[in-house]
């Protein structure tokens, strides 16, 4: 048995000024750490680092919106 239960359902709410904070703190240090990765002055290892970063980010951005697009999707069913 997986260990990585939750309950969907939380991502289910209509309204969230928590979540819109969330997704734009999140989008907002996308846009940071790919403006640091696509620098001229970062260079190597340090390049190599800020896309690991920024693609750590979308991952993260995706997977939730993903949930939450899902859970919602399920709400419209349940509700039908």
């Amino acid at each position: 048995m997986s260990e990585f239960q939750y309950d969907q359902n939380a991502f289910a709410f209509e309204k969230s000024e928590l979540w819109d904070n969330i997704i734009f703190i999140l989008k907002q240090n996308i846009d940071t750490e790919t403006a640091d990765a696509l620098s001229p002055l970062t260079t190597g290892e340090s390049r190599i680092h800020a896309c690991g970063r920024a693609n750590a980010l979308t991952d993260i951005l995706s997977v939730l919106e993903s949930e939450r697009k899902e859970s919602l999707r399920k709400k419209r069913i349940d509700i039908i």
